[in-house]
């Protein structure tokens, strides 16, 4: 098995990393977004019964949509900076 470069591996770690900090941004802006168009800030547990099934689909929803966004832009700067793999 072909051992990976030393590039490969900085491109691997910085993309996990962009990944993650990505992460935590979208779940802080959804969070935040949420708090100013509903006036409240979001459940900590959709899940629970109190909580209306079309707010936790919704909640699903906005939360899904932000972090997919959010990893995408995170990876596309890191390959924009580190270039494709070899």
């Amino acid at each position: 098995m072909k051992r990976p470069s030393d590039s490969d591996l900085v491109r691997t770690v910085a993309l996990g990393a962009a990944t993650l900090v990505a992460a935590a941004g979208a779940r802080a802006l959804s969070r935040t977004a949420w708090r100013r168009v509903r006036g409240r800030a979001p459940s900590d547990d959709p899940e629970m019964d109190e909580i209306p099934l079309s707010e936790a689909v919704l909640w699903a929803g906005v939360t899904g949509a932000a972090a997919v966004a959010a990893r995408m832009l995170a990876r596309r700067a890191v390959v924009r900076v580190l270039g494709e793999s070899s």
